[in-house]
């Protein structure tokens, strides 16, 4: 049996970049925003809640050395890798969103209080999926591992004297990077020598903890330099410190947002690990390729970031949203629509149904879909990037489910109702009244959304809002110019009018015709780099979500070689092994699962019933998808440009297969 965790590098992304030499079209491409994928190397589940990890207080993730960045050179906050101590909860390759987590900082240290959270160097380092490990120049050997409801950290101290500190008030990064924030409120209460059980609010949201230090002789309160008390001032640090009886403690905590939800210390981290590890094989499982060594390294490293996230909010009422089964982390929709969670959606039913729960609980309890859903009371984060980007999942899932007249069990009728309500939800009037929007880009996306909700509505059996939202749909003509390209008067957002001209539309033969098939091959050769032109109007080389699925416009234009040339050399020099090895900010798979996709010679086209059939990286893949069905694809041409494709003996001129067809199983065939 493959062990696939063995080619997974936890490593790969959480640093500058580091590609090869790009060659050919590629060397014309634009690269526009941050220069480092900012993963992190943490102790994580697949989609889990609870991460633990180096802290040394770097962007974006708390780990590693860089300060803030969004393009260009990057400033390093530090020379070399430090260690302040683990800290919890992360993002996953995300950029600048205004809020980073990195909450329950835990150091181990020797001497006073003020010895605690100092940066010290990581002589050593080791990680694999659901496990991490350094050794740091304090003479501490530090451990961490995570199950669904419990951190395990172990400390082994190279002399006696050794103490644990956990900084309750800590929200953010390195405070020279601008990146932190305060508590707001606090609570601690000490449980004998060895545990405690403290809450904070941090960015409106209450969290627990319950922490137990096995091998403590003591367990005390601190607040600044003082210890023994505490009395809440936000901007005065204040935590839990524990005193060792010998060489080695081990930490254990429950973290949640529901009191009600912690957990009672059990089991270690052993344990925990082995489980972690377990569970991540059976997760990467789910895709099986065979080809070359460097390949498979570079395909299970990217497909591990890509399930990251989302995370389970299973028990936590985060945000009111209730305790049923559901998932958070949605950083953001505009970075996972796209690819990512069309992945997830195809491959992990519980996933599937888990977001879609969340979409409904924040439509009903938030007043709408989110753009993006995190341990925040804030609704609002990043909510300028896109509008009504749930809906486009929404069809997504409802294709990948095989429902007739539901998803996953919930009853399209709801959901279309919902859908309904977020489209017409006060701050819309402007595309809903008028069909426009002052960013053609949030044009695009509504009457992209409006054609998802005529098809929902289709199967729903409701002429009405069918009726309703397939007239919405026509309004897209009104995010482009008169050249053909999108509006040359608005604003983009990471980009121009040139990286949103080439989105993967409803009506692909209405939206080339705007300026003529030949015009429009034209724009996408000076755009991609095999015709002169504008260096600033280039495609951004999967450095950014912006312009990623942009390739697959030559599809509909019959230009698969065009196509071939652009896939291979982003498979070649954009996405490499190690720490360097995304080309940019990962934003919660954004950018590694468009990989998986390409590499695959498979792509998904967000909200329609359409999977694009390309060019495969690999000899053979099987795909195990959600609800216990297998693809097959079968490589004949394995290294050169497939001429034919055939899906269950049938051939598909046009290399497209439908998601409900591809869902029920069978073998693709390159030749």
């Amino acid at each position: 049996m493959t062990k696939y965790t063995d080619y997974a590098d936890v490593f790969l992304g959480c640093d500058e970049i580091d590609l090869p030499e790009p060659r050919g079209v590629a060397a014309r491409w634009r690269f526009i925003k941050g220069l480092c994928g900012n993963t992190h190397p943490g102790a994580v589940l697949p989609f889990g809640r609870l991460s633990c990890c180096c802290y040394s207080g770097a962007y974006s993730a708390g780990y590693g050395r860089n300060m803030p960045n969004t393009g260009g050179r990057i400033r390093k906050l530090r020379d070399r890798s430090t260690f302040m101590g683990f800290s919890h909860f992360h993002h996953s390759g995300t950029g600048y969103i205004g809020l980073f987590y990195n909450y329950f900082v835990t150091s181990p240290f020797y001497g006073s209080l003020g010895e605690a959270f100092a940066p010290s160097d990581v002589l050593e380092e080791k990680a694999r999926p659901g496990y991490y490990s350094c050794r740091s120049s304090k003479g501490v050997f530090c451990q961490c591992a995570v199950s669904d409801r419990l951190v395990y950290h172990r400390y082994t101290f190279d002399r006696p004297g050794g103490r644990v500190a956990v900084d309750v008030s800590h929200n953010g990064l390195a405070r020279e990077t601008g990146a932190f924030h305060l508590p707001e409120n606090a609570e601690m209460q000490v449980l004998g020598r060895t545990g405690a059980l403290v809450s904070v609010v941090q960015e409106g949201v209450w969290l627990y903890a319950r922490i137990e230090c096995r091998g403590a002789a003591r367990c005390r309160l601190w607040q600044g330099d003082r210890e023994g008390a505490f009395t809440f001032a936000p901007e005065v640090p204040f935590g839990v410190v524990f005193d060792l009886e010998g060489r080695e403690a081990e930490l254990i905590l429950s973290i949640s947002a529901c009191r009600e939800s912690l957990t009672e210390p059990a089991g270690g981290l052993d344990a925990a690990a082995e489980e972690a590890e377990a569970r991540w094989n059976d997760a990467l499982g789910r895709i099986e390729v065979r080809g070359a060594e460097r390949d498979m390294w570079i395909f299970y490293s990217n497909l591990y970031h890509t399930l990251v996230k989302p995370a389970w909010w299973t028990g936590e009422d985060m945000l009111g949203l209730g305790k049923g089964p559901l998932m958070g982390e949605l950083a953001t929709m505009w970075d996972i629509y796209k690819t990512q969670l069309p992945l997830v959606f195809t491959l992990f039913e519980d996933a599937r149904k888990g977001v879609i729960s969340a979409f409904l609980a924040c439509e009903k309890y938030r007043g709408g879909f989110p753009h993006c859903l995190l341990m925040s009371a804030s609704m609002d984060i990043e909510d300028q990037q896109a509008r009504c980007l749930a809906e486009h999942s929404i069809l997504d899932a409802f294709y990948r489910s095989g429902g007739a007249d539901s998803i996953d069990g919930v009853p399209l009728a709801d959901i279309l109702a919902a859908c309904d309500r977020d489209m017409t939800r006060p701050g819309r009037e402007d595309f809903m009244q008028k069909g426009c929007c002052p960013r053609a880009a949030h044009t695009l996306d509504m009457a992209e959304a409006a054609g998802c909700a005529a098809a929902l509505a289709e199967a729903a059996g409701d002429t009405r809002l069918r009726d309703k939202y397939a007239a919405l749909s026509r309004n897209w003509v009104n995010a482009f110019g008169p050249d053909g390209l999108m509006r040359p008067d608005s604003e983009y957002y990471e980009g121009n009018r040139y990286s949103y001209s080439f989105r993967l539309m409803r009506d692909m033969p209405a939206r080339i015709a705007l300026c003529g098939r030949e015009r429009f091959r034209e724009y996408l050769d000076a755009f991609f780099g095999f015709a002169e032109g504008d260096e600033r109007d280039r495609f951004q080389g999967f450095n950014n979500e912006t312009d990623m699925e942009a390739p697959w416009a030559y599809h509909f234009i019959g230009r698969q070689g065009r196509l071939f040339r652009i896939i291979d050399a982003s498979l070649d020099c954009m996405f490499a092994e190690g720490r360097g090895g995304i080309p940019g900010n990962n934003d919660s798979g954004g950018l590694s699962s468009a990989y998986i996709w390409n590499a695959l010679g498979v792509f998904p086209v967000t909200g329609q019933n359409l999977l694009l059939l390309g060019k495969c990286r690999f000899e053979s893949a099987r795909l195990h998808l959600a609800g216990g069905r297998e693809v097959l694809i079968d490589n004949r041409c394995f290294g050169q440009d497939p001429r034919t494709v055939n899906f269950n003996g049938r051939a598909l001129p046009g290399r497209e297969i439908a998601v409900t067809e591809f869902m029920k199983g069978g073998t693709i065939v390159f030749e």
